[in-house]
């Protein structure tokens, strides 16, 4: 029986083979046949091999992750043939991108300009933040597929980031967003949002970024999720219950079972832990890209789940590891490591920070930062260089973590933040670490975005090239600033959850972004990092080092403008009841969410009937004008029956 990756990886080929057919008939269209392309002994009529096409196309691979490649080539005669076994695979190198001289061959080895490995059945290995092209060669007939390493979710977070496909040869980044407040349809759900949603809309912010809605079990509220790129998969877990949902995140249309839930696993934990007044049995996960095991910190301690087959194994450690509200894995270390702060578990050391050895199972206690409450800690993976923040006081630790069984550290105290109205007092305790995959670890800026929880203060700190200069604290630049109103009107605040913060890199424009999900789990705000330190740097002030001359005012934020730093994107599908009659073009709220009004509804679609969710089966109209929050009017008169009637607003 096929794993759940191992099924993916079937669809994708199926696709894929599809795709090339239709490429390889475009070929013949406008050229003819051909016989100059490579001949094969296994086709008939000795048709000529015109193109080798690779898949997965998905572009990024995440650092330290692995991803079976397949080669499909197409014929004279239209026919495509599986050649993953016959052609030779190969890495180009920066210096040589063309597949030549400077390539690597498939012998399992790699050179300074390489980022991916890749051996002689097509398995990749991302080694390095770059952009590297792969190559599968068989005679002269050559194809080519570039991938970008990048190192985004290896902290634990509420909302994971996946490149999933809108058509075979198309991607966007997609957020799997758990709402555990509101329910549709009597169940909670997993919201799917395109966070590019804005880089093909008109007008901002965009109408629509809605994907698709993944409904919960009965009862299950979900509170986080964690994604592997490589199987396309969506771990999500609750803080109220032992489950694990797994989600199919294909995103494919020949995938039947695509967005939905397709395992649930129930984890031997039995116990719930608080943090800071959160309390749970399962708190926090993150995908190992080594291994595509999930690890778990739970109330009982760490636990690895193989996504497949639903099997737990207690990650054990000497001295013991103590559960955390938040991890950071660090999976290309000659030994990979966890760095696990668990304030309040030690009764011994209330504020340690423990890393934690997935080779030697060891833990390495650290008692000494000078934290109170220590809460998120991010690594930058290339350098070592790694920060510790602290939920009780304006501080963070700034470490290195070359040596991780004896890092080096030091104390950034008096971290100012927003102040006056509109404003909580709340230390910048949420943290995620944003780098950007470039040409090589010697242009790689990381970024540090902080935010609060239950407030709207953002900031920024942009660490030196080379990563453990970070803990010379006057080379590390800082800004701060408010949130803008969100589209609603209403002022942007966080959750109490501290996990509720991450970073992506785009597969659409390459940029580095974060994001947040504010305390209605409407809105997901999304903060372009260059745009941001530009604003910042070209405003009243210049960036001042941390520590060091912090400004006394907050910088204007602005939000939903051209160029602008700040997105923010609807997080859920609107739906509810309305009223309409047959052959009319007027649609009358009754119930569930109201129209928006104020909006230039550039495209905007209703679908009317159906089932949940997406209003599945129903029709779709054009929206001529929103009237009121309780009415609009279509392009085109309704054309079903008269009544109340199901919609969903995308």
């Amino acid at each position: 029986m096929k794993s759940l990756g191992e099924r993916i990886l079937s669809l994708w080929k199926w696709t894929a083979v599809g795709l090339a057919a239709a490429l390889g008939a475009a070929l013949l269209s406008a050229t003819g046949c051909s016989s100059g392309g490579q001949s094969s002994g296994s086709q008939p009529n000795a048709a000529t091999l015109q193109a080798i096409n690779i898949a997965p196309t998905t572009e990024f691979l995440p650092l330290g992750g692995t991803r079976q490649l397949i080669a499909l080539g197409t014929y004279s005669d239209g026919s495509v043939e599986d050649l993953s076994s016959q052609v030779t695979w190969s890495v180009a190198t920066i210096e040589d991108s063309s597949g030549g001289s400077g390539s690597n061959s498939s012998n399992g080895s790699s050179n300074p300009t390489n980022f991916i490995s890749i051996n002689s059945t097509g398995m990749v290995t991302g080694l390095g933040l770059g952009t590297n092209n792969i190559t599968a060669t068989l005679g002269n007939i050559v194809g080519v597929l570039s991938l970008v390493v990048e190192s985004n979710g290896l902290s634990s977070t509420t909302v994971s980031t996946l490149v999933v496909p809108t058509n075979l040869t198309t991607f966007v980044d997609a957020a799997y967003v758990p709402r555990s407040i509101a329910r549709q349809n009597g169940t909670y759900t997993v919201q799917v949002i395109n966070l590019d949603a804005d880089q093909s809309s008109k007008v901002l912010p965009p109408n629509s970024a809605w994907i698709a809605t993944v409904p919960m079990p009965a009862g299950y509220v979900p509170n986080a999720t964690a994604a592997d790129q490589s199987t396309m998969q969506v771990a999500v877990i609750s803080y109220t219950s032992p489950d694990v949902q797994i989600i199919d995140a294909s995103n494919l249309t020949s995938d039947a079972t695509s967005n939905m839930v397709i395992a649930t696993f129930k984890a031997p934990v039995s116990k719930s832990v608080t943090f800071n007044g959160k309390t749970c049995i399962i708190c926090a996960a993150v995908v190992n890209p080594l291994d595509h095991q999930l690890i778990l910190s739970t109330a009982q301690g760490y636990y690895a789940m193989d996504m497949n087959k639903g099997t737990f194994a207690a990650l054990t450690f000497s001295p013991p590891a103590y559960p955390a509200e938040s991890f950071v894995l660090n999976p290309v270390a000659t030994d990979p490591y966890i760095v696990s702060p668990n304030f309040g578990q030690d009764p011994a050391n209330p504020a340690e920070v423990q890393i934690l050895d997935l080779t030697q199972k060891t833990s390495t206690t650290n008692t000494s930062l000078g934290l109170v409450q220590p809460l998120d800690p991010v690594i930058d993976l290339l350098s070592g260089a790694a920060a510790v923040t602290d939920a009780a006081a304006d501080s963070e630790s700034m470490l290195d973590l070359t040596n991780p069984q004896s890092p080096a550290s030091v104390l950034a105290s008096g971290i100012k933040f927003c102040s006056g109205a509109g404003t909580t007092q709340a230390p910048l305790s949420m943290g995620a670490l944003g780098v950007k995959a470039s040409g090589g670890p010697s242009s790689v800026f990381p970024t540090l975005f902080l935010s609060q929880p239950s407030g709207g203060c953002v900031a920024f700190e942009i660490w030196p090239e080379g990563g453990t200069a970070a803990l010379d604290l006057s080379s590390v630049n800082y800004g701060y600033g408010l949130m803008p109103a969100k589209p609603d009107g209403n002022a942007f605040a966080n959750g109490s959850d501290p996990n509720t913060i991450g970073t992506f890199t785009s597969v659409v424009d390459k940029k580095n972004y974060g994001f947040l999900m504010d305390a209605t789990q409407n809105y997901i705000a999304k903060i372009n990092f260059a745009t941001m330190e530009s604003e910042f740097s070209n405003g009243t002030f210049s960036l001042p080092s941390l520590g060091f001359s912090m400004p006394s005012g907050v910088v204007p934020l602005l939000a939903d403008q051209a160029g602008g730093g700040i997105i923010y994107l609807q997080a859920y599908l609107t739906s509810g009841t309305v009223s309409v009659s047959a052959d009319s073009a007027t649609v009358n709220w009754v119930a569930g969410n109201k129209f928006t009004t104020g909006s230039a509804w550039d495209n905007a679609t209703i679908t009317i009937g159906g089932f949940f969710p997406g209003c599945l089966g129903g029709t779709t109209y054009t929206v001529n004008n929103v009237n009121s929050a309780t009415q609009l009017t279509l392009l085109n008169a309704y054309g079903g029956p008269s009544g109340q009637m199901p919609y969903c607003l995308p």
